[in-house]
């Protein structure tokens, strides 16, 4: 099967000229949409912070309606009736309903105050560890690469850690899941997992990708690659396959008990194909995480 295409928002609670500020409580935060929301009762934003602008305020409201998100919405602004916040560069409030999560913008009512809450936006590769445009894995020592496509944080080389099924950390230093069984190879392409093991490889806050993740990921087949991704092989009971032309990868998407979705890429005719394999073979994985 031919796949053509690859890759790749405080409560500063304080009144300001409507009322005098309020007594300061434990700082919270709250990170919501593109946006970093800072929970503290204070006077002023704090450094690197600002009074919302209603495009803001309207990220916020978009991200907080509906069941799924009940929970932040009682974080950001706990009780039943209307609470009213200052808006950046306006005389108008933003009228904030702690039930639904919408908001207006109006002149403050009469004996109302107006809290402040204090907002910034989001560094999204620092949230999931990426320094200097790499991931550094804690559990090994090991880093890898990273590359955002779309909504998503691919890392741009093979996993590398020892784990078992259950998400383990093996201390020792075993290269059996490695191709000829060599350190080097390790380092090199990178190690092969079974299914139950490659789906407790990633590091919190990444997962293994789903099929439809790295459908999303080989749209592009240009800006493939194919120099880390196309090469490595595969490890069946007595064969790694060709491993300076092929890779295989693991999904986390299955249709029997007993095989695993996974994809091959071939680096030189540019060739990738999804099939179903037995959950014991030894193959790579990519993580993925959210943005």
């Amino acid at each position: 099967m031919k796949f053509c295409g690859v890759v790749l928002f405080s409560l500063l609670s304080a009144s300001l000229a409507f009322a005098a500020p309020a007594k300061s409580h434990k700082t919270s935060d709250v990170k919501i949409g593109a946006n970093h929301w800072t929970l503290q009762s204070a006077d002023v934003c704090p450094v690197d912070y600002h009074v919302p602008s209603l495009n803001e305020w309207t990220d916020l409201s978009k991200n907080l309606i509906g069941k799924a998100h009940k929970k932040d919405r009682a974080q950001f602004a706990n009780g039943k009736k209307t609470r009213y916040f200052t808006l950046d560069g306006s005389e108008n409030v933003i009228a904030y309903n702690p039930k639904t999560a919408q908001i207006k913008a109006l002149p403050l009512p009469k004996k109302k105050t107006a809290e402040t809450r204090c907002v910034k936006k989001r560094d999204l590769l620092a949230e999931h560890g990426v320094q200097d445009g790499l991931y550094f894995d804690k559990r090994n020592g090991r880093s890898y690469p990273v590359r955002v496509l779309g909504s998503k944080l691919w890392l741009s080389q093979n996993l590398s850690v020892n784990v078992d099924s259950k998400g383990k950390l093996s201390k020792s230093a075993d290269f059996k899941d490695c191709y000829l069984e060599s350190a080097e190879y390790c380092e090199d392409f990178g190690r092969y997992y079974t299914w139950q093991e490659a789906k407790k490889a990633c590091p919190v806050g990444w997962h293994l990708p789903g099929d439809a993740e790295w459908r999303d990921y080989q749209k592009n087949l240009s800006n493939a690659e194919w120099k880390t991704i196309g090469r490595g092989g595969v490890h069946t009971w007595d064969s790694y396959g060709d491993t300076s032309n092929s890779g295989y990868y693991w999904s986390s998407s299955s249709t029997s008990k007993s095989t695993a979705r996974g994809w091959s890429f071939t680096q030189k005719s540019h060739y990738v194909e999804r099939d179903d394999f037995e959950r014991s073979t030894g193959m790579y994985v990519r993580c993925v995480a959210d943005l």
